[in-house]
């Protein structure tokens, strides 16, 4: 369904977490995992690969810690393309 909701233009960043269990490597790369199957997920379903990123941090950040960091952000961007045209009085 969310493939048929965004509308383009507009850049999406997916962000992979992991919690800080084990070492920094490994939360590292299964960050990174996560965050290349929500992409996969979304290319399956018929976005345009070249929309957005993914990116693994690790356990680095977080903006809650008392959520699970096992999780994957979705950012979504719209502000660059729908600027153009926009007057502000």
């Amino acid at each position: 369904e969310l493939a048929g909701e965004i509308d383009k233009p507009m850049r999406m960043e997916v962000i992979g977490q992991a919690d800080a269990r084990g070492s920094d490597e490994l939360n590292l790369r299964l960050s990174q995992e996560r965050a290349n199957e929500v992409h996969r997920a979304l290319v399956s379903a018929g976005l345009d690969e070249g929309m957005f990123s993914a990116v693994g941090i690790g356990a680095t950040r977080t903006q809650d810690e008392t959520v699970s960091r096992r999780r994957v952000t979705l950012v979504v961007d719209y502000s660059r393309e729908r600027a153009e045209g926009v007057s502000i009085q």
